[in-house]
């Protein structure tokens, strides 16, 4: 347990906790113990399939961060609304990791593997420790391909973010459209 706070505390432990977070929050956590099962597909993305389940574990969540909205009044929601942010938010998601795999932006698995060993939450004695990593691994309930599967992905969508907000131009008049917007509220 003690490993375990070190590893949140540090930053490697918080991107792991998002990483980690994310997949549970659009497919749930019986994505995780149903298996490789075959599910109808949902949206098909320049050939890679959305499943139903997918949408629908996403459509639920974010039903109830706007039920957390409106205290617990269904009656306020858009059901439509809500099912086609869902559907437009994971066809985003596959466009973007499509997108950064066609241009080749991924790390190595020799990059992941220096990362993880670097980090200091998994190192005992100034060396890594297999021991630790393990006990982090069965904490969180994934495994080591998951986590390397889940650390590309993060990674690629982050650069390819990052890719579009650091070279974004912004003119003066856009500033000052702005601001004149934000004062008038």
């Amino acid at each position: 347990m003690e490993s375990f706070r070190k590893v949140i505390k540090g930053w490697l432990g918080k991107v792991l906790l998002v990483l980690f977070l994310t997949p549970l929050a659009l497919v749930g956590i019986e994505g995780y113990f149903s298996g490789g099962q075959s599910e109808d597909t949902a949206q098909t993305v320049n050939g890679q399939q959305i499943s139903k389940r997918e949408l629908d574990n996403l459509t639920n969540s974010l039903k109830e961060q706007y039920l957390a909205y409106t205290n617990g009044d269904e009656t306020l929601l858009n059901q439509n609304y809500i099912q086609n942010k869902a559907q437009d938010t994971l066809v985003a998601r596959t466009l973007l990791l499509q997108q950064a795999e066609k241009l080749g932006i991924s790390l190595s698995d020799a990059q992941i593997e220096q990362m993880i060993a670097q980090q200091p939450n998994f190192q005992q004695d100034g060396k890594f420790s297999e021991t630790l990593y393990a006990n982090y691994l069965q904490s969180v309930g994934m495994t080591n391909q998951a986590l390397v599967a889940n650390l590309r992905q993060d990674h690629a969508l982050k650069m390819l973010s990052a890719s579009f907000t650091d070279y974004a131009l912004v003119s003066p008049s856009d500033i000052q459209q702005i601001a004149n917007l934000q004062t008038q509220q």
